[in-house]
């Protein structure tokens, strides 16, 4: 396309024809009354005719293109459209461009018309249409099964909560301080995954109403360090957490 916008073609009548030829897009060139002044190989496929027969004739009665697109490329230097053409009982898509033909003095000349096929654009365009619907469908499934599991949760997790409440409110006297603290880590995991479960419930119904705002992410790094306090302990790993006033959009 850029090759006839910026006259590209301004050259020997030898390299023209190479280069007209070597063309994939179909291309045809008028004169100022919208007669065929040249065509290239793949326009001969396409009007399923040769050059010999289709030079000197009116553009309007060859071009697969309906009248008003012929009118409107009729009175413009330059114009653009999407067509879909049936071809040997295919569906093709095309873009269709046209341009005008300036000499060095910024004279009209002529006019080009291209045409460019899309079909295998469009038909990745209509998959990822397809697959994208697919995967909505998909996500909400997720979505309402996350929603159902996190609500089947929420009931024993109370009640293990509870348990441990009762265990260290009645039995504080009978146990060692280990038992205790072995307890209260139960209490605490247990509250943990409450509110990882209160959080896949604000996923699952994210897609209904999503806002989002800025939250600083120091508490959160502190509260996963110190989840992990005792494993890293274990380990022989010490991590300490820099002051910082990063944030991040998230759903809160």
């Amino acid at each position: 396309w850029s090759l006839f916008r910026y006259r590209l073609l301004d050259v020997v009548p030898a390299a023209y024809d190479a280069v007209m030829k070597s063309i994939q897009d179909a291309v045809v060139v008028l004169d100022l009354n919208n007669r065929v002044v040249d065509v290239n190989l793949a326009m001969e496929r396409l009007l399923r005719s040769n050059a010999k027969a289709l030079i000197g004739k009116p553009i309007s009665g060859l071009l697969p293109l309906s009248s008003n697109v012929i009118d409107r490329f009729y009175k413009a230097s330059s114009a653009k459209s999407e067509i879909v053409y049936v071809e040997a009982d295919r569906r093709v898509n095309y873009d269709v461009r046209l341009s005008a033909l300036s000499d060095t003095q910024g004279n009209i000349k002529g006019r080009v018309i291209v045409f460019r096929d899309m079909t295998r654009f469009k038909n990745v365009e209509q998959k990822i249409q397809e697959y994208a619907l697919r995967l909505e469908e998909q996500n909400r499934e997720l979505d309402a099964f996350a929603y159902r599991i996190a609500y089947d949760l929420k009931t024993p997790l109370a009640s293990v909560i509870a348990q441990a409440d009762l265990i260290g409110l009645l039995e504080r006297d009978k146990l060692s301080p280990d038992s205790l603290a072995g307890v209260q880590g139960i209490a605490n995991s247990t509250i943990r995954m409450g509110e990882m479960i209160d959080g896949l419930l604000k996923l699952a119904n994210i897609r209904n109403e999503v806002k989002t705002s800025a939250v600083e992410i120091s508490p959160t790094l502190s509260s996963v360090l110190e989840r992990f306090t005792t494993q890293l302990k274990s380990r022989g790993v010490a991590l300490e957490l820099a002051p910082t006033s990063l944030g991040v959009m998230a759903y809160r």
